[in-house]
């Protein structure tokens, strides 16, 4: 949320009696969010609420509250604050970036708090550290953190090295971490997280940091600090990038059919499948769905799957409530920000032709049997040049637009449904072959079922 202004919890308010939300003791959880310049007249320039509150993955840069919690302002929580960066954030009283009144716990877990400014205000007569004030008898937790201190707090696991972000120019802010930060797997080993920000995979193991004589990392975990999990081991060179858990998600061709059994696919993407809490127990849970652009969503439910390098493969059939233009979505079940999506494709009710892997596709009445066709999915057919025939090697349903003419202007387009060969309730499916041209060297075909040349 960007540069908005209330009274209370610049950007959202809750639960705070006189600011104008319901009163009362809540809890809600924000994460994979940015705050940024949001301003409050009173308290809590980005968040001002009373109740339990969990805040994850997310960045708080230059908010500002004319008297106390510059990014959050937090009444009687019970609170934890999890690989989350507060930068720069003012108050003009206490909590350059947060203000808790409370008696409850207050946990800060991986996080970085730096250059946050507020004033020396408090029951307990002072601002703890940069940024942070608490009043009452507030229990803190603050561990494998990096805060710009200002007083110490003994019992208190953190560090006041310079962070070092990628850029802190005014005119293009950027928080991810520099390959020399302090940040790098620094960080504590939370079980249920395993993306940053942007969903990028977290944790990620550099190579070149210290390492016991083991040849482990000397820390607990491999975790990074703050809002960003660097990966440019695995993300590309331009500055990290972010890299996800999964890949290749796929349910077929650009059409779905109403009606059919189709696989949903995916594989694992490194360094995923080399976790700990991954490949230890040998399987995790996962969540598919269908999203759409305009924000809807259909869950087609949960599944756990044993860690294959092969890929996963779940038996699904679409039916008239999932017709529509859709992304599938795979997402980690103990952290939904950790997915991946499919790319486009329509689900549909069309009248599908059924045809067995290698079997002859015929060209319907009509089209010009000699003009190769175009087929949506490519990899789904072969067209042999010395025939001019059509045959289906892929399982999948594609649409293929055959033509009554040289020229293609006269287009005939029919929806294939190809599967694996079911002899026993369709007689006429052919044995699976391979079709290959006739030219062909048979020491360049791969091993498997029973080859037959094309004629």
């Amino acid at each position: 949320m960007d540069g908005q202004i209330r009274s209370g919890g610049g950007a959202i308010q809750y639960g705070i009696p006189g600011l104008g939300t319901p009163s009362g003791e809540h809890s809600f959880t924000v994460s994979g969010s940015t705050f940024i310049k949001n301003r409050s007249s009173a308290i809590g320039g980005a968040i001002g609420a009373k109740g339990e509150i969990d805040i994850y993955n997310s960045l708080f840069s230059e908010n500002m509250a004319k008297f106390t919690g510059g990014a959050i302002y937090l009444d009687f929580p019970d609170a934890s604050i999890t690989n989350s960066t507060f930068y720069n954030n003012t108050a003009g009283a206490g909590g350059g970036a947060i203000r808790s009144r409370a008696d409850e716990k207050f946990a800060i877990t991986n996080s970085i708090f730096w250059k946050n400014v507020g004033g020396n205000t408090g029951s307990n007569g002072f601002e703890n550290l940069g940024g942070l004030n608490f009043a009452g008898s507030t229990k803190i937790l603050i561990s494998h953190s990096i805060i710009d201190v200002r007083k110490p707090m003994p019992g208190q696991q953190f560090t006041d090295h310079n962070p070092l972000f990628l850029n802190t120019s005014e005119e293009d802010l950027d928080f991810r971490l520099d390959p020399s930060s302090p940040a790098i797997d620094r960080g504590k080993k939370i079980p249920w997280l395993f993306s940053d920000i942007r969903g990028s995979v977290r944790p990620v193991d550099i190579t070149n940091m210290p390492r016991d004589g083991n040849n482990t990392i000397a820390q607990d975990s491999a975790f990074d600090m703050g809002a960003y999990e660097y990966s440019e081991d695995y993300g590309g060179l331009e500055g990290d990038l972010a890299t996800k858990a999964f890949k290749e998600v796929a349910a077929g061709g650009s059409l779905v059919v109403t009606g059919f059994e189709y696989e949903i696919k995916w594989k694992d993407k490194n360094p995923f499948p080399f976790d700990s809490r991954i490949k230890n127990p040998g399987e995790y849970d996962v969540t598919i769905a269908l999203v759409a652009e305009a924000g809807s969503r259909i869950d087609l439910g949960a599944h756990t799957v044993e860690v294959s390098q092969h890929g996963y493969k779940i038996p699904f059939t679409f039916g008239p409530e999932h017709i529509g233009t859709w992304r599938l979505r795979v997402e980690l079940a103990s952290d939904p920000y950790q997915f991946e999506v499919s790319d486009e494709f329509s689900i549909a009710y069309k009248e599908a032709t059924r045809y067995a892997l290698s079997q002859w596709i015929r060209p319907p009445a009509g089209a010009d049997p000699g003009v190769e066709p175009d087929v949506d999915d490519e990899d789904a057919c072969y067209w042999s040049v010395e025939t001019n025939r059509l045959y289906a090697i892929k399982p999948v349903t594609t649409v293929i637009t055959w033509y009554g003419d040289q020229e293609k202007t006269e287009p005939y387009p029919v929806v294939a449904y190809i599967t694996y060969p079911d002899p026993d309730t369709y007689p006429s499916d052919p044995d699976t072959v391979i079709h290959v041209p006739i030219r062909s060297e048979w020491t360049s075909c791969p091993m498997g079922p029973p080859l037959i040349r094309s004629r």
